[in-house]
């Protein structure tokens, strides 16, 4: 007789672990997808921010590599960058933004997701 009141007292209490441990799981997956949602937005916010400087960069770029004759040329970073602004207007400095967030995010999200999912491992 006791010996059954204490299986059933031990089936209880595993349940009860076993409920608390899968609502853990959810709790920490939900926690997650959020944190990597965050650290994909804050990072594009940082990107989005940075095109302007990332166009100028590659106009320079491609100016040093091609002829003198062929391609404009700006004597730095603030002549480009007024150049840019005056002859092609503001909107030239995002042009194909959306296909670089795009891309950007999801990279993001998945370096993300790798880096909380071997963390989950490495320590449970």
């Amino acid at each position: 007789m006791w010996l059954a009141s204490s299986t059933k007292e031990e089936q209880e209490t595993s349940h009860v672990e076993s409920t608390n441990k899968e609502k853990a799981v959810k709790v920490s997956a939900v926690y997650i997808v959020k944190q990597m949602f965050a650290g994909s937005l804050a990072r594009a916010t940082a990107a989005t921010i940075l095109i302007p400087v990332d166009t100028c960069k590659t106009r320079l770029q491609f100016v040093g590599s091609m002829n003198k004759s062929e391609v404009k040329q700006y004597t730095g970073f603030i002549h480009c960058a007024k150049s840019i602004a005056r002859e092609e207007g503001f909107l030239a400095f995002y042009r194909g933004i959306i296909t670089f967030l795009f891309s950007f995010f999801i990279s993001l999200f998945l370096s993300s997701f790798f880096i909380h999912f071997f963390t989950c491992l490495k320590f449970h």
